[in-house]
């Protein structure tokens, strides 16, 4: 903590990195519950844990915030989600811990998960490096324009790596030697996967100048950043599918190379970048995260048959709708200043129109998607009409 802050000449951060810190001790305490959950394909149940804990960590924040405790509200988020995500995990999860306890399948496991923990932090890192980068070489107003965009950039991406991470790696895991089965598996994922991230990320995209000058219009500078990130991530949950591939079938030693690399192509990028800008920052960053995809591609390639011209024929016709829809929406709105009304309309006519010509299409997970909502919402209609 203390180099933290003498890191940003900020002294008031060693008290918030070590309270900070303590979510790390919160969250250990549910791994074990987050791993039985994974494994079961309890995603009902992680929805709830995820709902309830980033609601009461809302209502936390807002009473922090309501009080004028400043950034103490960011903190008490952070340690609430933590702290009601660890203690929803213990409720909703069927395993509970006992005391008995055997080194052996921590030997067994230790060679295989090492080198993915090793290649979790090293991405925490590399997550991180490019705030402390601009922290140090560049303006606070820049650190905050760059964080803002990032971050709204990321929030599009979570739900839906949440629903891909959720299901991807427990069914690559069953049957993995059968190859055909796993590159149609593959395929169908990447189909849903592009199907949810280009209207989402290119809509934030769409409306993030609305958005931004309704929350603050002097973050606007951050728009470029979200446009930036934005784009990169309609593709980016892709690359999520390729490592969870790569964890079922074990290759967690390419997982941490490949991961030390990224972190050091990208730390170079930006010290090459941060003359011209944070912009620049932004645009290196996503030529390095496109090239890593790529990379993680053709390894994946190796193991299993998939070719890079069927993945780019899964993305297309989603990147075209987009695309289409998009531009009839702006050519449609672009003369509105109000900036309510603009977001409203905007985000109204796209997703009527991305829908309408999914319909059209007759889109296979455009149908298996309104057949599952069908399944899920009969049992509440029927429960209602009693």
């Amino acid at each position: 903590a203390p180099l933290i802050a003498a890191f940003f000449d900020m002294p008031e951060l060693t008290l918030i990195s070590r309270i900070l810190f303590l979510s790390i001790v919160l969250g250990a305490f549910g791994i074990a519950h987050t791993a039985v959950l994974f494994r079961h394909l309890m995603i009902k149940e992680r929805a709830k844990i995820d709902f309830f804990s980033l609601s009461l960590a809302c209502v936390i924040t807002l009473v922090f915030l309501y009080l004028d405790f400043g950034y103490w509200a960011l903190v008490a988020n952070q340690l609430s989600i933590s702290f009601f995500g660890t203690l929803f995990r213990w409720i909703f999860s069927p395993w509970k811990p006992n005391f008995s306890f055997s080194i052996t399948p921590l030997k067994e496991m230790f060679g295989f998960s090492s080198k993915l923990l090793i290649a979790e932090i090293v991405n925490s890192v590399q997550q991180n490096i490019l705030s402390f980068m601009i922290g140090k070489h560049s303006t606070r107003a820049d650190v905050g324009y760059f964080s803002e965009g990032k971050k709204w950039a990321d929030t599009g991406t979570t739900f839906i790596y949440l629903m891909i991470n959720g299901v991807a790696q427990p069914v690559f895991s069953k049957d993995i030697s059968d190859k055909e089965r796993t590159v149609k598996i593959l395929h169908k994922l990447i189909h849903f996967s592009v199907f949810m991230s280009f209207p989402v990320m290119c809509g934030i995209a769409f409306i993030s100048k609305d958005f931004i000058s309704i929350l603050n219009i002097e973050f606007l500078p951050c728009v470029p950043i979200m446009y930036i990130f934005c784009l990169l991530r309609t593709v980016y949950p892709i690359l999520t599918l390729y490592t969870q591939l790569g964890t079922a079938l074990g290759k967690s030693s390419f997982i941490f190379k490949s991961t030390l690399l990224l972190t050091i192509a990208q730390i170079v990028s930006a010290f090459i970048a941060l003359p011209y800008g944070i912009n620049w920052v932004a645009l290196s960053n996503a030529v390095i995260s496109l090239i890593y995809l790529l990379v993680w591609h053709f390894y994946i390639s190796s193991l299993v048959p998939i070719k890079l011209s069927a993945v780019i024929k899964d993305i297309f016709p989603y990147a075209a709708v987009t695309g289409l829809v998009f531009l009839i929406t702006w050519a449609a709105t672009y003369r509105l200043e109000n900036h309510y009304i603009a977001i409203i309309a905007k985000v109204s006519l796209c997703a009527s129109l991305y829908l309408i010509i999914m319909k059209l299409t007759n889109s296979a997970i455009f149908n298996e998607i309104i057949e599952y909502l069908k399944k899920a919402l009969n049992p509440i209609l029927e429960n209602i009409k009693k």
